[in-house]
């Protein structure tokens, strides 16, 4: 019997986009949670499976490590399983203006959005003194409204960022709207982003996921 995906995890944060992927792929997984503080804190166990001592990170059947939320959302989608439909899949066909599209926002979101939480969360990190860091968070915050205000400019008005298809941007976008600047501001500056955002958490496969981090159903 093939061992299960193992993917650490603590409710409410990136781990969540890769619980996602993992319940929309049909793979078989176990969740190790952590708790936030203690991520941040750098907790040891957490670091012995990875030094990076973040969130998530997913250890595959053979004992593989992988980090990076993008890099796990890529290579799962590309296990198709038997019976699974190309248009089930949540990146376009290779070669297609529409993967090279999702491509980039993936990464947009995974490696310029995603990080301004890395520095803004715990500013003292990274600078000295107490108002440094509200500065850098500050900063931080409002750069962060900037880069979502081109996810809203370049999202379809279908039912998800590019249509009627759910892709990688649209697990994203479902699980960090629930983060600074919060849902008020999503709705009030990112409508078509609230809009995707809700469709991705009424997703009939992922009532679980929503439940576990977000206890929304509880």
């Amino acid at each position: 019997m093939t061992a299960p995906y193992r993917l650490l995890a603590s409710p409410g944060t990136g781990s969540a986009i890769v619980e996602c992927m993992l319940v929309l792929r049909g793979l078989p997984y176990v969740i190790e949670d952590f708790a936030y503080d203690r991520v941040l804190a750098g907790d040891p166990a957490l670091m012995a499976k990875n030094p990076l001592s973040e969130v998530p990170a997913l250890v595959l059947p053979d004992g593989t490590l992988m980090t990076e939320s993008a890099a796990m959302l890529i290579y799962l989608d590309e296990i198709v399983r038997e019976g699974t439909l190309l248009r089930d899949r949540l990146v376009p066909p290779a070669g297609t203006p529409e993967r090279a599209r999702i491509y980039r926002w993936t990464l947009f979101l995974a490696a310029t959005l995603y990080p301004t939480f890395t520095y803004g969360d715990d500013p003292e990190r990274w600078v000295a003194g107490a108002e440094t860091g509200e500065e850098l968070r500050k900063r931080t915050d409002a750069y962060r409204e900037e880069l979502w205000g081109m996810v809203e400019r370049e999202a379809s008005p279908g039912p998800y960022w590019m249509g009627d298809q759910l892709t990688l941007v649209d697990l994203y976008i479902g699980v960090m709207a629930y983060w600074r600047p919060g849902k008020k501001w999503f709705a009030a500056n990112a409508p078509k982003l609230t809009r995707i955002a809700a469709n991705v958490a009424s997703h009939p496969k992922l009532a679980g996921v929503w439940a576990r981090n977000f206890r929304v159903g509880q």
